[in-house]
């Protein structure tokens, strides 16, 4: 369809280069059914040939239009166009699938002009018959090589623009910074094609079928966070812009998904693994999209054998043969490197043996039972060594869990004791085995002088890394107003703040007694009501300006933000109506501090749901 719009402007002669259909449109023409042309009988170009020309030095090509399939383990495009391109003439346009596509171009051609397309054109094309049933419209631009004059690259634009356009039924858009809109597209192209193509599940089926929710929107929001991190905001819903863009009535089999069908090797490195590269580059993290690319680099490997274009070593065991496959690319080296890495555990609950027996003894427990857990456990570093060494874990961080070490509300004495006795205990496992183990040491909050005091000592005699703060102390939150020293203090030593969940507290109107909140008998508070009180906590440091009033402060959450995530819009609507806040916290700052403040751990049950309401807020860089 390009080569019949190009013609049709009046503007331009083409030569079509074609492959298995040379024949029979040479003789017969192509027979076009067009949205925007109309039909066509026995159309052809200017000139059909069946192997690219060379260039006529005399009436050189002005431009070189690349519509072939960017597969790299097939096909070299600059080895390809090369006959036809003249030297600091033609310029090279890339009508083609992909994410920066155009530097293997412009280093093969520096000093040619590269233009960039990618299309959204809907046409289907078999033995010279062509249905182009949507209209032709599509972004333009050019990649800039730095070694040409901007002003000059410019004019080339406009000048093939204007060609294209003159038909007048057809349009081609200028635009500034096309990498924007390549990776719009590839949005879409690098979720739902390798996705269909390795499920085998059309574009309505894999959403119908449960896709949608584990795997297509999980994987929008790991593009979308490489894009940003690449400097393209997407903007806010563009994943719910773009799934709910692909209608469920219209059962549409994507590029790749044809191409697995006819036994095709697919656009893999173009569409999913530059993508990849760029995410290694920037340090975003993409679980989702990594696994994608791997079983898509295994159907690739099915479909080049089954054209001889690769040959399985018969020394070889299948599996082996596919795993040194796939590992050939530089980004799978990367992504086997990341799968293989040793593990450092942010979330690890010791017990010192001290602490245990004290709270035992004193039924700071509940009668053995805290928070309405079977028993306090037992705890010692070296069945917890072998626990790491199972699990692949480098260096586990430790901290203390609820009830924390300020055990009695008002008794501020033996909470800095207790609290002095865990951090000394937690810093000598650490002295023992400095190779496995770092630690978040405790406060004994609410007591505000008593944690000043353990936050200098700790930092400067015992090697804390940072500290454990409860998301609720005998019942004051966080960005309590009372907490302010403490908050400040942290950041002047520009330190770490693991917030940590315990039981809820309640102070009855009229009352001085606080009770702990256990609503639904034989249920602990870990199962769900910790969940709700990081929610809390969360909601309190947001709307009380303590993280913005404290840069140096590295927060980090735990149990995937427990239940805000899903509540964040709503805390956003009812802000204004809290003391102080004036207009209130929009949902779209809340993401920004959490995006830039705040880091979440995945201790819990995150997979396979927990995890995707988060990943609304934050991106994957954000996860430990």
């Amino acid at each position: 369809m390009v080569c019949v719009a190009l013609e049709r402007s009046g503007m331009a002669s083409v030569t079509a280069v074609l492959r298995s259909n040379y024949e029979k449109v040479l003789q017969h023409g192509f027979e076009i059914d067009s949205i925007d042309h109309g039909k066509l009988s026995g159309w052809r170009p200017s000139s059909v040939v069946n192997a690219v020309p060379l260039a006529d030095q005399e009436s050189p090509f002005d431009y070189v239009i690349v519509t072939v399939k960017n597969i790299p383990e097939v096909n070299n495009v600059p080895k390809i166009i090369a006959p036809a391109v003249t030297q600091d003439h033609t310029t090279i346009v890339l009508f083609q699938n992909g994410l920066y596509i155009e530097p293997p171009i412009i280093e093969a051609f520096p000093s040619n002009v590269v233009l960039s397309a990618p299309s959204y054109i809907g046409a289907h094309e078999l033995n010279g018959s062509v249905i182009h049933d949507d209209h032709d419209n599509f972004h333009i631009g050019v990649f800039h090589n730095q070694a040409l004059d901007k002003a000059m690259e410019r004019a080339k634009l406009e000048e093939f623009a204007a060609i294209y356009n003159g038909s007048k039924v057809v349009d081609a858009d200028i635009v500034d910074d096309i990498v924007f809109y390549r990776w719009r597209k590839v949005l879409w192209n690098g979720i739902f094609n390798p996705m269909c193509a390795i499920t085998q599940l059309d574009s309505a089926a894999i959403r119908r079928f449960g896709g949608e929710h584990s795997l297509i929107r999980p994987g929008m929001e790991e593009m979308a966070a490489i894009a940003k991190a690449d400097g393209y905001d997407l903007g806010a819903g563009i994943v719910d812009d773009v799934v709910d863009g692909t209608p469920l009535e219209l059962s549409f089999r994507p590029s790749m998904l044809v191409d697995v069908d006819k036994g095709n090797p697919m656009e893999v490195e173009v569409i999913l693994g530059n993508a990849l590269r760029v995410a290694r580059e920037k340090g975003v993290q993409t679980p989702i999209l990594d696994n994608t690319y791997r079983f898509l680099k295994l159907t690739q490997a099915r479909l080049l054998a089954a054209r001889g274009l690769i040959v399985e070593p018969k020394e070889l065991p299948t599996t082996d043969f596919i795993y040194k496959f796939a590992r050939s690319a530089p980004i799978t080296q990367a992504v086997v490197q990341y799968l293989e890495m040793e593990r450092i555990d942010a979330h690890t609950h010791c017990v010192p043996p001290s602490y245990r027996e004290y709270c035992l003894q004193s039924d700071f427990a509940g009668n053995g039972y805290p928070d309405g857990m079977p028993a306090i456990p037992e705890w010692s570093a070296s069945a917890h060594i072998e626990l790491m060494k199972k699990l692949n874990i480098k260096q586990s961080i430790l901290s203390m869990s609820s009830p924390g070490t300020h055990l009695t509300p008002g008794n501020n004495e033996e909470g800095r004791l207790v609290t002095r006795r865990a951090n000394i205990d937690m810093s000598k496992t650490c002295a023992d085995h400095p190779d496995k183990f770092l630690f978040f040491a405790s406060l004994p909050l609410p007591d505000v002088e008593g944690s000043l005091a353990e936050i200098d000592y700790a930092l400067d005699h015992l090697g804390a890394v940072g500290f454990q703060i409860l998301t609720n102390s005998h019942g004051i939150y966080p960005g309590d107003a009372r907490f302010k020293p403490v908050f400040d203090k942290l950041s002047e030593r520009k330190t770490i703040a693991f917030l940590h969940p315990t039981t809820c507290l309640i102070q009855h109107l009229g009352e001085n007694t606080l009770s702990k909140v256990m609503p639904v008998p034989g249920f602990s508070a870990p199962m769900m009501e910790f969940m709700f009180d990081s929610t809390r906590a969360l909601m309190n440091l947001l709307t009380s300006g303590t993280v913005d009033r404290c840069p140096g402060i590295t927060f980090l959450a735990c149990h995937c933000g427990g239940t805000f995530p899903p509540i964040l819009q709503r805390v956003a609507e009812f802000s204004p109506m809290l003391p102080g806040l004036g207009n209130g916290v929009s949902a779209e700052q809340m993401k920004n501090v959490l995006q830039t403040r705040f880091y979440f751990d995945l201790a819990g049950v995150p997979f396979p749901d927990q995890i995707h309401g988060l990943l609304r807020m934050v991106d994957s860089s954000r996860l430990l």
